[in-house]
């Protein structure tokens, strides 16, 4: 079912932060051994301050050590990060700042914003239900502090899927005996694929045969391989320093049927410690931060045909060139990021970004843009044409930064709007 023509309805939960009352239907399911997005959007009817948001379950123990994540209430399998380097957790309404960072601006009477968490569920124990309750607090307080001022407490209610295969049949990737590699449990069932920026309401399984996938970690690079296959068939390489994918980092992966021709490999880099390389703390890290890639892989040879990521609240795909690997970065500082994108795809630029450049960069709110999430239907249509084909001539590669090996044919298509609207 589609929203507007073109959203599917997603498992967004809305909270009013003027109203007091508690809604019991603020429930939203987590995906076992897997990572998804939890996306509020929140809204009022008065002039509220800046604000951030935070779970209210953080350890003592971890705020003492820098590490910046947060479990459910009542359940240690459930954590929940965040991004953006907010320390005291995200922001109710952000503003751009040089278009490439970001601070945080009041929410007035009758605006509404979007706020996105991930949740990841590890271990053995499924809770057929767990609580997480978000804080919001004014701009200047710190989660943990005994004279913390929190205006309001959401809780909001976590679920198991409705129909779950047996924990056996479920295909996922799991670590081996071996540091640094993981390989594929081999279940029968794989859930359908799940927009990082719009989770869908319900978790669904298809029955599904688990691919050959193998995942390694070599020398501060990343390598996925296919049927044992001597050459990967992506790579993906840290460019921090010190190496944050080997020291300070957490790596989850997400594995879903994406269509009848292809799979989906999500990889998530989590930064969650302050402190990381020998107790430096390494300034020019936003920490805590996420970065993800999204790879659709070709279901009879193992060849990854698209690839995604995210750029400064964007969600971006591109095409990996025939015969070429895909290569992927992560750890660049967002400002070289954004450079990059301006140097290497300066038409792409003014097209996609360069509205709040034009509007004084006045924050998004001052923006009008229609939501656009690129997976419905492009992404999928062009997945299915690229699973059936040999071999293709090719385009002008574009470069995207963090992706290489790779071409946008239509950006605008394949670029989604600006997750902040919605």
């Amino acid at each position: 079912m589609l929203l507007n023509g073109n959203i599917p309805i997603d498992a967004t939960i809305h909270i009013s932060l003027d109203n007091s009352h508690i809604h019991p239907d603020r429930k939203m399911q987590y995906r076992p051994w897997g990572t998804r997005t939890i996306k509020l959007n929140l809204s009022t009817e008065i002039d509220l301050p800046r604000l951030s948001i935070l779970p209210q379950n953080r350890l003592q123990e971890d705020i003492d050590l820098g590490i910046f994540h947060a479990y459910a209430d009542n359940h240690r399998s459930l954590t929940l990060t965040w991004g953006g380097g907010h320390e005291r957790g995200p922001n109710v309404k952000s503003k751009d700042v040089l278009s490439a960072f970001e601070s945080s601006a009041p929410l007035k009477a009758n605006e509404s914003s979007y706020t996105y968490f991930q949740l990841t569920h590890t271990g053995n124990q499924l809770p057929n239900q767990a609580t997480v309750t978000f804080n919001f607090h004014p701009e200047g307080t710190e989660d943990g502090n005994p004279n913390n001022i929190v205006l309001k407490k959401s809780p909001i209610q976590l679920v198991l899927p409705t129909h779950l295969p047996t924990a056996e049949q479920i295909t996922r990737i799991i670590p081996e005996a071996q540091v640094n590699s993981w390989t594929v449990y081999p279940g029968q069932y794989l859930p359908a694929y799940d927009s990082r920026w719009w989770p869908a309401q319900d978790i669904i399984y298809l029955p599904c045969d688990p691919p050959p996938i193998e995942v390694s970690i070599v020398g501060g690079r990343l390598y996925i391989r296919w049927n044992h296959g001597d050459e990967p068939i992506a790579i993906l390489e840290d460019y921090t320093d010190p190496p944050v994918m080997l020291l300070g980092g957490s790596i989850a992966f997400d594995l879903f049927m994406f269509d009848e021709c292809s799979y989906a490999l999500r990889v998530w880099f989590m930064w969650v410690d302050k402190f990381i390389g020998e107790d430096r703390f390494v300034h020019r890290h936003e920490i805590p931060d996420v970065e993800r890639f999204d790879l659709i892989i070709r279901r009879k040879d193992g060849r990854v045909i698209l690839a995604c990521t995210d750029l400064h609240w964007h969600e971006v795909w591109a095409r990996v060139l025939p015969g070429k690997t895909l290569h992927a970065t992560l750890g660049m500082p967002r400002d070289i990021a954004l450079n990059l994108a301006k140097e290497k795809l300066r038409e792409v630029w003014n097209e996609i970004w360069a509205i709040p450049a034009r509007l004084g960069r006045k924050g998004i709110d001052h923006i009008v843009e229609s939501i656009n999430n690129p997976v419905e239907p492009y992404i999928r249509r062009l997945a299915s044409r690229e699973a059936t084909v040999t071999l293709k001539a090719t385009g002008m590669e574009a470069h995207l930064p963090t992706l290489h090996n790779v071409e946008q044919r239509r950006p605008t298509v394949m670029t989604s709007s600006d997750v902040r609207l919605g």
